[in-house]
């Protein structure tokens, strides 16, 4: 079983209570949306930490509907910095996936297999 539990500094604290997690998704790709930061950093770096290489995803950028702040590139470079810390293989685009017709999330997901050829 995989737990997240945040570290004092907020950074993802990973548990799993198998003998190797690092085996637990190896040689496995893993998309993650809404990776930048929060919940969608967390399981990004939680995956990782299992052995996955990651394909992060996040839109970076300010609707006029959501009153918060949105996550920034620089955001999502500090998720695939900490992927790549853990000596994982990731690669970040800034997308909306939930554009109609996902025509750029399509296209990250159909390149990916060049850029981390575990996918094919």
């Amino acid at each position: 079983m995989l737990r997240l539990e945040p570290m004092l500094d907020g950074t993802p604290n990973v548990r799993n209570n198998r003998n190797n997690p690092m085996e637990r998704f190896k040689d496995k790709v893993v998309i993650v949306t809404s990776a930048a930061r929060d919940i969608g950093r967390a399981w990004a770096v939680a995956l990782a930490s299992d052995g996955a290489d990651i394909f992060i995803l996040d839109v970076t950028k300010q609707f006029g509907s959501i009153n918060y702040l949105p996550a920034t590139p620089q955001d999502l470079a500090e998720t695939d910095r900490m992927i790549k810390e853990l000596g994982r293989r990731s690669v970040a685009v800034q997308a909306n996936q939930c554009k109609p017709g996902w025509s750029r999330s399509r296209q990250c997901v159909t390149t990916t297999p060049c850029l981390l050829p575990s996918l094919s």
